[in-house]
């Protein structure tokens, strides 16, 4: 089976992510990286790197017949090309996949920025008094 290069594999798996038609979620109770459900791919973050675990899943997505070994070679050949911005690409695109599934009041905290806050007692500096 001849495969689509590599930085077009990249690019349907992230118009998948954005678009929606892959599901992602991030479970910490997996034993596993990963898993896939037909459209639908968790992942554990905290067993290996995710931008190499959602590349596999959705591979496994996108070619349901191949062989785990078909699979890994062709994740290496994608992840391998990719630069750190393409893998911090997908992991950011895991994070708001995981954010709309959360639901609305969750991912508000969830992705909230914290605020600078000034301290109440604020002293004036005195000037120097001027020597003639």
């Amino acid at each position: 089976m001849k495969f689509p290069k590599p930085e077009t594999l990249y690019r349907r798996i992230v118009k998948s992510l954005k678009e929606g038609s892959i599901e992602a979620k991030i479970s910490l109770n997996l034993e596993d990286a990963g898993r896939c459900d037909g459209d639908k791919i968790t992942v554990n973050p905290e067993v290996f790197r995710s931008s190499n675990t959602i590349v596999h899943e959705c591979l496994h997505s996108f070619y349901p017949d191949l062989t785990e070994t078909e699979i890994l070679a062709l994740e290496r050949e994608i992840h391998n090309q990719l630069s750190k911005y393409q893998r911090g690409m997908l992991t950011a695109l895991l994070f708001v996949s995981a954010g709309k599934i959360f639901g609305r009041a969750k991912r508000r905290t969830y992705f909230r920025k914290k605020k600078n806050r000034k301290s109440k007692s604020t002293k004036k500096s005195k000037s120097p008094s001027t020597m003639s």
